[in-house]
């Protein structure tokens, strides 16, 4: 689910685990596109793989729920929280981008068309521009200048209907099949496009997790530890993509790192999926068989593992 959330105030990110955000990731890793409701006590469990304490992870909870990301359930002195509709709808596109992202071929088919948009006639709110900020960013746009923002990688039927979900009317959205001058997009002179901090931490994430490669291909990653790993990873893996406008090869420096990253990404979600998920189901059939009964992993070649 991996989101377009932050118009739905997303946590910001932080040094060592954010037990927000590794709910959000398990969440939309276990139960993508689904609002099934997980007991609150089974949570707190999974969180302690995390080395997250209860009262931290139950704080994590209510924080996420004030936030309009989950919702409540109540049942008695039971409680259980669903990923929100509204979240849900909002994340579908973010979700999809976090797993597609440098998938092999996808620069490869870039057909020289650029999505523009511009806020044109939108309400100037600190809310609604908030909003567009955030689905933008969140759906690989970058602004090149005032009012301008440009991708390559988007749909222009996906974002002419992520617009109206948000009712973000009087915003224009259109193609174009030329954007001059393109080669200066990529931030070689003139207008910058900020991709010198994504190149460092896509370095980064291959330098923390390559060395797992080898393990997994020996089999000596226990559930507990798959879980935590692939985890940990997609919650880097979403920050990392949130921030790469998706440009094609040809305006991209040559010794760009994001296949690299991709690959190892790639390997080992899929990889550490069956063993995460059979670690996650473990932990809520405690509380909830019906509910482990759900709990399915995603994979990058599909929507949910079946």
């Amino acid at each position: 689910m991996t989101d377009t959330a932050d118009e739905l105030d997303l946590p910001r990110k932080q040094v060592g685990p954010n037990p927000q955000h590794l709910l959000i990731t398990l969440m939309g890793d276990f139960w993508h596109g689904r609002a099934v409701a997980v007991p609150s006590s089974a949570l707190v469990d999974v969180l302690g793989e995390f080395d997250i304490s209860p009262a931290s992870a139950r704080s994590a909870l209510s924080r996420l729920a004030r936030r309009g990301i989950l919702a409540l359930h109540r049942d008695g002195r039971s409680t259980a929280y669903s990923v929100r509709e509204e979240f849900l709808r909002a994340g579908e596109a973010r979700a999809l981008r976090n797993l597609s992202l440098g998938g092999a071929g996808e620069a490869a088919h870039w057909d020289g068309r650029w999505v523009i948009v511009m806020p044109g006639a939108l309400e100037d709110t600190r809310e609604t521009r908030a909003a567009l900020r955030a689905y933008l960013r969140g759906t690989g746009f970058a602004q090149v200048q005032d009012g301008v923002w440009v991708s390559v990688s988007a749909d222009e039927a996906d974002v002419r209907q992520g617009l109206e979900r948000l009712d973000l009317t009087g915003v224009l959205a259109f193609s174009a099949t030329s954007f001059y001058p393109a080669d200066r997009l990529a931030g070689q002179g003139g207008i910058q496009w900020p991709i010198d901090g994504v190149a460092d931490e896509y370095r980064e994430f291959i330098e923390d997790y390559a060395p797992y490669l080898e393990r997994v291909a020996g089999g000596l990653l226990s559930p507990r530890e798959a879980l935590v790993v692939r985890t940990r990873m997609m919650d880097s893996w979403r920050s990392i993509v949130r921030q790469d406008p998706g440009l094609p090869d040809e305006l991209l420096p040559v010794d760009w790192p994001r296949a690299r990253a991709r690959g190892i990404f790639a390997g080992l979600y899929d990889d550490l999926g069956p063993l995460a998920e059979a670690r996650c189901r473990q932990i809520i059939a405690v509380y909830a068989p019906e509910v482990a009964a759900q709990t399915r992993h995603m994979t990058t070649t599909s929507r949910r593992s079946e």
